[in-house]
């Protein structure tokens, strides 16, 4: 079993975020190539270190918003 393949099965719960927190980026990388045919990307946790994986916001890809204001609108809310 390779280093990377570990990596990626090692995540714990991000409770600000809701979604799976991975300590380095190359660790989420590895785990978004476990996702076939999803259109996603890896991105800093905006509450504290680690990385998330997920699909770019609506408003993030029309250039409405930045990634960081979109979630801090939604932790906001």
């Amino acid at each position: 079993m390779s280093s990377s393949y570990a990596d990626w099965q090692d995540w714990t719960h991000c409770p600000s975020c809701m979604k799976r927190r991975y300590k380095s980026r190359k660790a989420a990388r590895s785990a978004l190539r476990q996702v076939s045919g999803r259109r996603m990307s890896v991105y800093p946790c905006p509450q504290g270190p680690g990385y998330h994986m997920g699909h770019l916001p609506r408003a993030v890809a029309q250039g409405v918003q930045d990634r960081h204001e979109y979630y801090a609108d939604r932790m906001a809310a």
